[in-house]
């Protein structure tokens, strides 16, 4: 067999020349026969385009700043100004060194993601289904098809049972594609090969069986993939905020250095002298590196959410955490183990006669009517044996739905050979469970197979139902007074917070199944009797809640399970809820959206609900001003999790709830939300504060030479120290804020997503005009005192530098004081710190940096001047941060960002 044999016409085959085609069969390749064929074709992988490190470096010089400082190196090196163009040499090039490795930081972050999340699909091997990475599938491999999953490669469908697949992200036809087996012409255009299925499109409905006939690059996505990485890419919402911020800055301070520049050719400033401070003003003070510095805070954000087993896929949701104030929960998996054990297991006889055993279910041997009762539910459970590697993980025998692994190992331990009840080729005819009907169904044509117990007689079937116990219930053959003594049990069931299934059965004559049985009315069905499940809660949750407090979050839980379940769990968790917050989902549906809003605050529960409701409550949430975290795992919690602040997905969930969210939870607990909402505080606050030690730095430049201008005073620094302080001794201390880890610092409220908010704006205006005030001052009396003009100057230049070296230990919190502090916690900062001393000496003490920068070495008492100066600064900084903080906050009314709001696309 060769790679060519990828490229053929599979959907104009017939299922016999297929399989002669790609040397296989209905039971799939032996497991020789496939690593022979992964040595042939190679892994199953989209070609991917590597960190190329010559195309980030040539980035760095794209920036209009940097074209204004080649063209003044340029004008200084004519002008024989051999000391300035050197020194706008090595800016040029530190500028880009530290762009470089702030971006190639950032890509490699997001990258390295992807190895969290493996992708895993079920295959046939040797006639036996089993669960392998993705990686490892081979043409000629027969894959299951399974609602809410993605194809993992280009497939020929060989059986199907209502399969319909989203091919949007392929063919953009945004509504799902009904799938079946029919032969097709040759000529069959791709859009229309319905009985083909191709990898990254998303099983929407239904399931089947299909051969792979092309993997990785030779399949239809493989092939187009290389235009995909040569696509444009978009940046985040908080990238263009930041852009938008930085324009705004960039076009202010523009303005600011012209009437700099006019002003002191007026006063008699010699030409290249003005042109060259003012382009040292505007280089340093103008944050061209902002947006990629905050790429940078958040993907080493978005490193620590994975290490703590939250993956976030889209970066702009590590700063979106931040600001969540309600979480809106599922039970099963999250609050609880989503280890279910069996509790009950009751025949219809014993539910009307109440012979109930009060004791939950022992190690100790079943009874022949319970034996049947879990054979007819393990009819219906769709799992898989687990390979070594994935027991050794997780622990289970099997994989495949929480409730549906549990069943299937609570009966292995008691000795069920599980896979004895159906054909494994023969998968594909089971209707699995969704939130709409609340059962799966499955279709048994063979007595054979362990369920001769059945009425068989004439019939030629039978369809196997379980699931909700109100709908099963409801559409069987009991009396309406057998209804309500069964319902009641139920109840009593749910209020010992288990969860209760239901078991039935219904015959199908001979012409029933060549009818479209699968749409049959659910009517007319035989009760068997009752599963129940505890699944407790997780030891961490009733700490986990008491988190969410203290976090200033609410807490509400939406679940499809009966009210009585989730309200004995909120109980067993310490969640204080009273019968008058929970409402169920029939209540909820016949409430307008205005009721809804009126009372939904005072909910804490909603019981019984569709991810309809889900979506429903989300919008509600929203429009009251919250910002919410949603969880969910199912197909039809995508439009919910995608309509969510923060759409969060189990790492047990489908791939298109996987696919819509923005975190993926790898150990569905409730307390990685909270350590991701932790992390995305974190975030928003190394943001503000890189915002504030930045813009700051800009006020000092400013106000120092133009007030030097404006009142006749020579310049107090030169264009060569204005780059030496922005690049060589401050660059590295701004880059250490995205390494910060300090504890969050105060409960959230509804706009804390307001970057640059009023403690910002106050703390840089504060900070930047009191700071560089005082060192224009003592520049005016020391210059007036008579001091010698060399030294003074460079007394200035050493001030302004070693300041703003020391102003990142303030800035390491924007509420708390310095001394509540961990200073040396953070061990690039203090590198950064450590290396622009080192640069500040040599920049004062150094014969050649004295020639280049027109310094002077400074005797000690003038030394032990810039120490009282810088700690006077730090002062200012430490009296502002205390100032803010007995403020009373108040709504802003003009922010200049605002993630939730603004309309990125009119900018």
């Amino acid at each position: 067999m060769n790679k060519e044999i990828q490229n053929q016409s599979f959907w104009s085959y017939d299922e016999q020349t297929i399989f002669e085609q790609l040397e296989t069969t209905k039971k799939g390749l032996t497991e020789d026969e496939s690593t022979a064929r992964q040595k042939i074709f190679g892994p199953n992988l989209l070609p991917e385009e590597k960190n190329v490190y010559w195309k980030i470096l040539l980035r760095q010089f794209t920036s209009p700043l940097i074209f204004i400082l080649l063209f003044a190196g340029l004008v200084t090196f004519i002008l024989k100004e051999f000391g300035d163009t050197i020194i706008i040499a090595l800016t040029i090039v530190v500028n880009a060194g530290l762009g470089f490795y702030q971006e190639n930081k950032a890509e490699t972050a997001i990258r390295h993601l992807k190895s969290y999340l493996e992708q895993r699909t079920r295959v046939i091997r040797n006639g036996q289904e089993i669960e392998i990475s993705v990686e490892e599938i081979v043409p000629g491999d027969v894959i299951k098809i399974i609602s809410g999953t993605r194809i993992a490669a280009d497939s020929r469908i060989l059986s199907c049972v209502n399969l319909t697949i989203d091919e949007s992200m392929l063919t953009g036809e945004s509504l799902p594609i009904e799938k079946n087996k029919e032969i097709l012409p040759t000529t069959t255009s791709l859009t229309n090969r319905t009985n083909c299925l191709y990898a990254g499109s998303l099983v929407t409905q239904g399931n089947g069986l299909a051969v792979v006939t092309a993997i990785g690059s030779q399949t239809e996505l493989g092939k187009i993939a290389f235009l995909l990485d040569k696509g444009t890419e978009t940046s985040t919402p908080l990238q263009k905020s930041i852009s938008y911020l930085a324009w705004i800055l960039t076009v202010v301070i523009l303005i600011i250095v012209i009437l700099i520049f006019v002003i002191g050719l007026w006063r008699g400033e010699p030409t290249l002298n003005m042109f060259l401070t003012t382009v040292a003003i505007a280089v340093g003070a103008i944050p061209e590196g902002l947006p990629i510095t905050l790429t940078v805070v958040l993907s080493v954000g978005v490193e620590r959410l994975a290490k703590k087993k939250a993956i976030v896929r889209k970066l702009v949701a590590a700063e979106t955490l931040g600001s969540t104030t309600l979480i809106l929960t599922d039970k099963t998996g999250t609050l609880t183990k989503a280890k279910m054990s069996l509790a009950h297991i009751i025949s219809l006889k014993n539910l009307l006669t109440n012979s109930i055993p009060k004791e939950r279910l022992s190690s100790k041997p079943l009874t022949k009517e319970e034996k049947e009762i879990i054979s007819l539910a393990l009819v219906n459970c769709d799992v898989t044996p687990t390979n070594g590697k994935e027991k050794q993980r997780n622990g289970t025998f099997f994989s495949g739905k929480p409730l549906e692994v549990s069943l299937a190992s609570e009966a292995h331990k008691r000795g069920f050979d599980i896979f004895s009840f159906k054909e494994p080729l023969s998968a594909a005819i089971v209707s699995p469970f969704n939130s709409q009907n609340k059962y799966s169904a499955y279709l048994i044509t063979n007595p054979s197979l362990g369920l001769d117990f059945l009425p068989w007689g004439d019939s030629a079937a039978f369809l196997v139902y379980f699931g909700a116990p109100e709908v099963l219930i409801e559409n069987s053959f009991l009396a309406e007074e057998e209804k309500k003594i069964i319902t009641q049990r139920v109840e009593e069931f749910a209020k010992q917070g288990e969860r209760v299934l239901a078991v039935a059965y219904k015959p199908l004559k001979k012409d029933q199944l060549k009818n479209d049985w699968l749409n049959q009315k659910l009517n007319n069905l035989n009760l068997a009797g009752l599963i129940s499940f505890y699944d407790p809660p997780r030891p961490d949750v009733k700490k986990t809640l008491h988190q969410i407090e203290k976090l200033g979050i609410k807490i509400v839980i939406a679940t499809g399970d009966h009210p009585g379940t989730a309200i004995a769990l909120a109980k067993e968790i310490g969640l204080k809820v009273k019968e008058s917050q929970m409402i169920e989902g029939n209540s909820l549906r016949s409430l307008g959206d205005n009721e809804l809003m009126n009372i939904i605050d005072s909910i804490k529960i909603f019981a019984r609900v569709t991810p309809e409701d889900k979506l429903r409550i989300t919008t509600i949430y929203q429009k009251k001003k919250e910002v919410i975290a949603m969880t969910g795992d199912g197909i039809n919690d995508a439009p919910a999790i995608k309509k969510a602040d923060i759409g969060i997905s189990l790492g047990s969930g489908t791939d298109v709830a996987k696919g819509t969210a923005d975190m993926i939870l790898l150990d569905d607990n409730l307390s990685t939300i909270v350590r991701a909402i932790e992390e995305g505080r974190k975030i928003i606050s190394n943001i503000q504060k890189t915002l504030v030690y930045l813009l700051s730095d800009t006020l000092d430049e400013i106000f120092l030479i133009g007030g030097s201008i404006i009142i006749g005073l020579p310049l107090p620094i030169t264009a060569a120290q204005i780059l030496w302080v922005n690049f060589f001794s401050d660059s590295l201390p701004a880059v250490a804020f995205a390494f910060e880890n300090q504890p969050i610092e105060s409960p959230n409220h509804k706009h804390q997503h307001l970057l640059f908010d009023k403690r910002v704006k106050f703390l840089v205006l504060i900070i930047g005009l009191l700071t560089s005030s005082a060192l224009f001052g003592f520049y005016i009396i020391l210059m007036n005192l008579g001091h010698p003009p060399a030294i003074v100057k460079t007394f200035i230049f050493a001030s302004f530098g070693l300041y703003t070296l020391f102003l990142v230990f303030p800035l390491k919190s924007l509420s708390r004081p310095i001394f509540k502090l961990k200073p040396f916690d953070n061990y690039l900062m203090i590198l950064g710190v450590i290396l622009g001393l080192i640069m500040m000496g040599i920049a004062i003490y150094l014969p050649l940096a004295n020639d280049l920068l027109k310094t002077t070495p400074l005797p000690l008492n003038w030394l032990g001047l810039v120490g009282l100066l810088c700690l006077f600064n730090l002062a200012i900084a430490e009296l502002s941060k205390t100032l803010i903080q007995k403020l009373k906050t108040k709504k802003p009314t003009s922010p200049l960002i605002n993630l939730s709001q603004r309309n990125w696309g009119k900018i």
